[in-house]
């Protein structure tokens, strides 16, 4: 952990280690990365957190890890990534965030992850994102914020989320929205805010919402807008 004088790093035995936490966090000069033996790895918090001359990224056996959490953060010269598996995984706040090189991404499973707060928070190169399955999520909050180059959105399960605090905030680009379901959330504040492009909204399920404060604030391009239930609205701030 940070040692920012490594260039490279070697092919080390790392087949029985569980935790990688921090292991080469704040590592900036790191500009490839070996292909170790994680198959026994459980976690993987901050692990490359701040190491933003990785260029590329190896397809590393994470079967086993259930935390994710800030992994990639700030690897700002990935300009894609390889289809891990994380089919165990369960926590992926902040996982990519700032992960500013990214154009795309693949196809990961997240059908047990329970969190996505802030995942992919200013990753302001994609320009699109995967149908991923989000069916046990419940934190959405910040997840695509700040995401300025994505132009559409896929219809993903929201239905278990319940956290939608700033979870497209600032997508610039995107002129549609589509239907998903948030009959189990209380707050939307700033959930599109400062979506200025967008030319239309679907008519979603608010009927337990408390919370609008700033939930369209700054949507310049809205003609028109649904007839949306807000009979248990309590702060409309904005």
């Amino acid at each position: 952990r940070e040692c920012p004088g490594l260039t490279s790093f070697p092919l080390l035995d790392t087949s029985s280690a569980t935790s990688f936490n921090s292991a080469w966090s704040l590592c900036p000069g790191l500009t490839s990365f070996p292909l170790l033996n994680m198959s026994s790895a459980n976690s993987l918090t901050y692990t490359w957190h701040g190491c933003s001359s990785l260029t590329s990224f190896p397809l590393l056996d994470t079967s086993g890890v259930t935390d994710f959490t800030y992994s990639w953060r700030n690897c700002i010269g990935l300009t894609s990534f390889p289809l891990i598996d994380t089919s165990s995984g369960t926590g992926m706040s902040n996982t990519w965030r700032q992960c500013t090189g990214l154009t795309s991404f693949p196809l990961i499973d997240t059908s047990s992850v329970s969190n996505l707060g802030y995942t992919w928070y200013d990753c302001i190169g994609l320009t699109s994102f995967p149908s991923i399955d989000t069916s046990s999520n419940l934190y959405f909050s910040g997840a695509w914020g700040n995401c300025t180059s994505l132009t559409s959105f896929p219809l993903i399960d929201t239905s278990s989320g319940t956290a939608f605090y700033q979870t497209w905030r600032t997508c610039v680009s995107l002129t549609s929205f589509p239907l998903l379901n948030m009959s189990n959330t209380t707050s939307l504040s700033s959930t599109w805010r400062n979506c200025n492009s967008l030319t239309s909204f679907p008519l979603i399920d608010t009927s337990i919402v408390k919370f609008f404060n700033y939930s369209w604030d700054t949507n310049r391009a809205l003609t028109s807008f649904p007839l949306i239930n807000t009979s248990s609205g309590e702060e409309f701030n904005k």
